[in-house]
């Protein structure tokens, strides 16, 4: 498993931490990409389960097993994975989650074609912990922006990248790295870090299954921590974009939507209008991205926002959308119709 290749064009980069059960199906389908020339760095974090077993039932040259002394958490792995990789490009793909077989292709040929962009990631189809798609209306709703400056306006808000996805120009990363504390949101903030100063990229077509299941890291940390690591990422962004630091309250309203152990009632909906209208007003000021480009995210955070609300119980969230909306467009009453129809559901129903 060793052996050294000469000429590496990509490594394929892999932590894993009690994965037994997941791994082998990741394994496999990195092996079984359509394009060949890669190492397969497979970093074990102190795993007290069968993983390493699994990582050395394999018999291929291009796989590499690196062992940290004990468990270092994720954020470092990845530091060292990238410490480790010998490649031109780096593919980052978790220990749970699977490749599609023309995933590396299609995304080496993407960055060799755009050569000022630093990374590239997809879409993905979600599967469950027994690999069976799961069907998520949210995820229709939530298109993946694609375009550069889309995605930096969008980190102003949430993560738009799956990290799996992930394929980078080593050249371009040079000596980025993840920062150790922001576990489990490491990858948000690197994302929107690399995002002040480099072009970072969506593909249209999913190229990796994302799998859930409880062992998700970031479904297993108490979220007023994330909140608080959500609020640091987001300050950094206004004072590098705008100039400009928001208040404890500006940042509750504009992050507090996400997570749903907060409690808030529909005047929220009304700060949240008026705070994005804010927002319109200091990007025209600073004219930091272009008037459609942040329009076009505004709105999409403005829907995420009150379909959140719906789903905690609020039935009448839909007239809430297109009376505050901060700019109605044909587009908004087929989202309006949309959210009414579910209240109406779940008026009937009980049932979110």
């Amino acid at each position: 498993m060793d052996t050294i290749l000469s000429d590496i064009e990509v490594s394929v980069l892999m932590p894993a931490y009690n994965r037994e059960s997941y791994i082998e199906s990741s394994i496999k389908s990195i092996l079984d990409q359509t394009f060949k020339n890669f190492e397969l760095l497979v970093l074990d974090d102190g795993s007290t389960d069968g993983t390493i077993e699994t990582i050395l039932s394999f018999n291929d040259p291009r796989i590499r097993l690196i062992r940290n002394e004990k468990n270092q958490g994720i954020a470092f792995s990845r530091n060292r994975l990238f410490e480790e990789a010998r490649g031109l490009y780096y593919v980052l793909l978790d220990s749970d989650d699977i490749a599609m077989p023309n995933r590396i292709e299609l995304q080496m040929k993407f960055l060799k074609e755009n050569k000022d962009t630093l990374l590239v990631g997809t879409p993905c189809i979600a599967i469950d912990q027994n690999g069976d798609y799961i069907k998520s209306t949210w995820a229709f709703l939530q298109k993946r922006p694609t375009d550069p400056m889309e995605i930096k306006a969008t980190l102003l808000f949430r993560n738009c990248f799956y990290q799996s996805s992930i394929m980078i120009n080593a050249q371009l990363l040079r000596d980025e790295k993840y920062d150790l504390e922001f576990p489990p949101f490491e990858d948000f903030e690197f994302w929107a870090r690399l995002a002040l100063t480099h072009n970072l990229v969506n593909m249209e077509t999913p190229l990796i299954e994302y799998r859930f299941h409880p062992q998700n890291i970031s479904h297993t940390t108490n979220e007023p921590f994330k909140f608080q690591l959500n609020n640091t990422i987001i300050s950094r962004e206004f004072i590098h974009y705008f100039n400009y630091q928001p208040t404890e309250q500006e940042l509750f309203v504009h992050g507090v939507w996400q997570f749903y152990s907060y409690k808030v009632g529909y005047d929220f909906l009304k700060e949240s209008s008026a705070w994005l209208k804010k927002l319109m007003k200091l990007n025209a000021s600073k004219s930091r991205f272009s008037d459609k480009t942040f329009l076009t995210v505004l709105k999409r955070n403005w829907f995420d926002r009150c379909w959140h609300h719906l789903n905690k119980g609020n039935a009448f969230t839909a007239c809430y959308f297109l009376f505050y909306s901060p700019r109605i467009s044909l587009n908004d009453m087929r989202l309006f119709l949309y959210l009414a129809i579910k209240g109406v559901y779940m008026g009937v129903t009980g049932k979110k």
